[in-house]
């Protein structure tokens, strides 16, 4: 199954990717920076793809686009993410890609009425 995938962008250190099946959006994926110029050198990945898309690839081609873009992207040194602890395949993913641990935020996000903790990641230029 082929997916499409379109890229925009506001600015140049950040970037939006759209997963198209046929007419449907099944994936995105967002690199989102601050106008702030301490800030700038940093993203913040949010990725999402529709349940019944899981296991065609869509997830491991929006996640190297992402990593293409940041690798690339002279303004970027560090690109970080907030997961599910309950989401472990996500979290092996994300290490697999090479970001690492740097805490939890507890109670980051409510699902209905249950709470789940958020483990904070990130991948750093340096660490390359």
């Amino acid at each position: 199954m082929r997916h499409p995938v379109h890229r925009t962008a506001r600015n140049t250190n950040e970037a939006f990717f759209v997963a198209v099946e046929g007419e449907r959006i099944v994936g995105i994926c967002m690199l989102e920076s601050s106008t702030f110029p301490r800030l700038q050198h940093q993203a913040e990945l949010r990725i999402s793809v529709l349940k019944e898309a899981w296991g065609t690839g869509v997830s491991r081609k929006l996640m190297d686009l992402a990593i293409e873009f940041f690798r690339s992207n002279p303004m970027l040194t560090r690109l970080s993410l907030q997961v599910s602890t309950r989401h472990a395949r996500g979290i092996e993913v994300y290490r697999k890609y090479g970001f690492a641990e740097e805490g939890v935020k507890r109670r980051g996000m409510r699902v209905g009425g249950d709470y789940h903790d958020l483990l904070m990641m990130a991948l750093l230029k340096d660490d390359e």
